[in-house]
């Protein structure tokens, strides 16, 4: 009889002469890092089981079945490694290591049945909080912008219900409350692709959360973020090549011309955009070359000249504008799109399906209510006029993948201009 090992729920039993096993182990839970080995074929050669490290020894996993003897549901039988094989991952087998596998199933145990919950209570699961639902996501592996819009649909559906029930009644208004929320929160569930929680659920819990919270005290962390808005340039030892972070979109660190900066030239490379807010940065790579013989090359001087350094803020602030509105000017004109995707990098395309498609789904719905409450015929103008007008711009989108404008965005251009 091998040793027991102590504070393991598993049973060991040494196997018999002509069972080509040396311990058998007997386990109430399954052990799913565990391998087998798997015999060769004609095609295929032996793969060993998994390597097993118990009481300084290392044994091959050749056998897991299962089983029912003296109440345990699982059965692996294992030998001494045979040296011709490499070890490729070793597992070892110890009560800590066992009480980490117990621990990952009773996780996964956990979520698996959070998700069937959530699942079973989607209507009441998606009025949560956005954060709440990003949580849950991350979880159970649900799309909560899904259960979102279910939980909205549900809602809208019942308040569709109860609306004649409730007429005559104090409790009127709160249908029609209950109508219109439920319809925005699902308009912006398949919109933005995100969680919508009901208001009457995330005021109360935003309230709770500003009166218990208590922001984490950061070692070392300054009060003030000093030196926020300044550019950073960052040398790689033994590279040709620097980094340069600015809070500011600038254009003299991007394209192909030669940029000199402290007396050396370099080409850029790529930039990209990386964190939020006061930590925001365009990250600029550039390589070093040889000084131009002729053609134009640029300048980078950090400060930057009060006429520069007004321009690129200049530029920043019209950029983020464009990008913070990017739906808004998803309604604009063909040419207007194009020339902020010119630029400021925007992304007409995707603005122009987004908007087309929150037409489409306000035309259907309006139509839907006009044909069931027996509207007069005229009523059906803005609604079918909203269904050509959507499905002829996401067409354009995707036959000719350009921009297509409303007319609203025509109306509301001559009152409101996007960036220049």
């Amino acid at each position: 009889m091998p040793p027991q090992p102590k504070s393991l729920r598993d049973r060991l039993v040494t196997g018999g002469p002509n069972e080509g096993v040396e311990i058998w182990i007997y386990s109430v839970a399954a052990k799913p890092d565990w391998r087998a080995r798997l015999k060769g074929t004609l095609t295929r050669a032996d793969h060993p089981g998994s390597a097993i490290q118990y009481n300084g020894k290392i044994f091959e996993l050749v056998s897991a079945e299962e089983t029912v003897q003296w109440g345990y549901n699982h059965r692996y039988g294992l030998r001494a490694w045979d040296s011709a094989f490499a070890i490729r991952t070793l597992a070892a087998y110890t009560p800590e290591a066992e009480a980490a596998v117990e621990a990952r199933q009773r996780e996964e145990a956990r979520k698996a049945g959070f998700r069937i919950r959530v699942l079973w209570l989607f209507p009441f699961a998606g009025l949560a909080p956005a954060s709440i639902q990003d949580r849950w996501e991350l979880e159970t592996g649900l799309s909560m912008a899904w259960v979102s819009a279910g939980s909205a649909f549900f809602f809208l559906l019942a308040a569709l219900a109860l609306r004649e029930l409730t007429e005559e009644t104090k409790y009127y208004p709160w249908v029609l409350y209950l109508a219109a929320e439920s319809f925005f929160r699902l308009l912006a569930a398949a919109t933005f692709r995100r969680p919508c929680g009901a208001l009457w659920v995330v005021l109360p819990y935003r309230l709770w959360h500003a009166l218990t919270y208590t922001p984490p005290k950061a070692a070392g962390r300054p009060a003030v973020l000093s030196g926020a808005m300044e550019d950073e340039v960052i040398r790689r030892p033994g590279e040709n090549s620097i980094q340069v972070r600015s809070p500011f979109y600038d254009s003299d660190l991007m394209g192909d011309a030669p940029v000199r900066i402290e007396g050396e030239f370099y080409k850029p490379r790529h930039w990209h955009r990386e964190g939020k807010g006061l930590l925001r940065r365009w990250v600029y790579e550039l390589e070093k070359i040889e000084p131009p013989l002729a053609g134009a090359s640029r300048e980078f001087i950090t400060p930057r000249p009060p006429a520069r350094q007004e321009a690129v803020e200049k530029f920043t602030r019209k950029y983020d504008l464009a990008h913070s509105f990017a739906l808004f000017w998803g309604f604009y004109p063909r040419k207007e799109q194009l020339r902020l995707n010119l630029v400021y990098e925007y992304d007409g395309i995707r603005n122009t399906q987004i908007t087309a498609g929150i037409f489409l789904f306000v035309a259907i719905i309006e139509a839907s209510i006009t044909f069931l409450y027996h509207a007069p015929i005229f009523m059906q103008a803005g609604p079918v006029y909203l269904l050509g007008e959507s499905a002829y711009r996401l067409y354009r989108v995707k036959a000719f993948r350009e921009p297509a404008g409303s007319v609203v965005g025509y109306v509301i251009a001559l009152i409101i201009r996007p960036p220049k």
